[in-house]
């Protein structure tokens, strides 16, 4: 991070004196300088300043850079950083810790024709300690981890990979933080239309260890299926209340059967 000299110097040509006000006294000739200069100045650190830290134009500022504390299948960074305030000013340095993810995409299934949509059962982690199993409901996801792939063919990929199903059009629902407070992760959802008639099974990829069980529901279960508590992911919650929401334009467009 650049930051502005701390000596208080207000020696010809320094940013200090160019912002210091000519003093009454001073003749016409001098205030152009001072104006000259002072427009000269700014430019130049603006300018150099645009080109070292393309973070001037941000509302932030990082005073140490980071710290890599973990570098696993996920990263965890430390952070020290600053930020503009509500009424002016800047915030003191803070320390953050930031966990570091790829940006990521999810898909739910819907068969307009059956009235299906398809979700996926599997274990994870992070629902060991607080819910009755750490088996969950979730949509098909995963994450940007191929450079250069698209977003449409990553979900399409995932979808072969995790329920053995096609999706065909797609329509977005949102792109959202999960859980910015210290992650950076962003997510993006879908509703892709599928055929589910012979959806089922078990799925994953074995060199992963994923064991991926293929879920698949009527429509006009997923009202109870969000009272009963069974799906509490953001992903699934949002992307199966936008369902419901939009389910008869999305079969007028997609020619639900009648």
């Amino acid at each position: 991070v650049t930051s502005l000299p701390k000596d208080g110097s207000t020696r010809p040509g320094s940013m200090r004196h160019a912002m210091t006000y000519p003093a009454d006294s001073a003749t016409d000739a001098e205030r152009v300088e001072w104006l000259q200069l002072n427009l000269l100045l700014q430019f130049q650190s603006i300018y150099k300043l645009a080109l070292c830290d393309p973070s001037i134009y941000h509302q932030y500022q990082y005073s140490q850079g980071e710290v890599a504390l973990f570098q696993g299948f996920f990263r965890l960074d430390r952070l020290h950083l600053r930020h503009r305030l509500f009424e002016g000013g800047w915030s003191g340095t803070m320390q953050r810790e930031l966990f570091v993810r790829p940006p990521a995409a999810a898909v739910l299934p819907y068969d307009p024709q059956r009235g299906e949509i398809l979700m996926v059962e599997q274990f994870r982690v992070g629902a060991l300690d607080w819910r009755d199993t750490p088996w969950c409901l979730e949509l098909i996801a995963g994450l940007a981890d191929k450079e250069g792939e698209p977003v449409a063919d990553l979900v399409r990929r995932e979808a072969r990979e995790e329920a053995g199903v096609e999706i065909g059009e797609m329509k977005r629902v949102a792109h959202y933080m999960p859980s910015p407070g210290g992650s950076n992760e962003r997510l993006q959802v879908f509703v892709g239309r599928a055929d589910l008639s012979s959806a089922g099974g078990v799925h994953g990829v074995v060199e992963e260890n994923e064991d991926i069980r293929v879920v698949v529901r009527p429509v006009s279960e997923v009202e109870a299926l969000l009272r009963s508590g069974r799906v509490d992911n953001a992903a699934s919650l949002i992307t199966l209340q936008w369902l419901l929401l939009h389910r008869d334009t999305l079969d007028r467009e997609w020619g639900a059967a009648s």
